[in-house]
């Protein structure tokens, strides 16, 4: 897979993503936060430009790849692919 499509998908803009799948808040002046878009809760995932992680289900900090991979059950290249 091409470097240069790779680094183009972890630049996604990943607040306006993560918007696509949930209602967010803003919970500080660089993070929003809301329901996680797979195990619900109110305020369980928290998303900023260069990440988001969710409380319960997903505590490790991951990017926009990461967050496509997750939320839409895609593997690396689907997930690029599609963004």
């Amino acid at each position: 897979m091409n470097p240069d499509t790779i680094a183009q998908a972890k630049a996604a803009d990943l607040l306006q993503l993560a918007g696509h799948y949930t209602k967010l808040t803003r919970a500080s002046s660089t993070e929003l936060q809301g329901p996680c878009p797979l195990c619900g809760g109110t305020d369980r995932f928290h998303v900023k430009q260069d990440g988001w992680f969710c409380r319960s289900c997903h505590p490790k900090f991951g990017d926009a790849i990461e967050f496509v991979r997750w939320v839409e059950k895609r593997t690396f290249p689907e997930a690029v692919e599609m963004l």
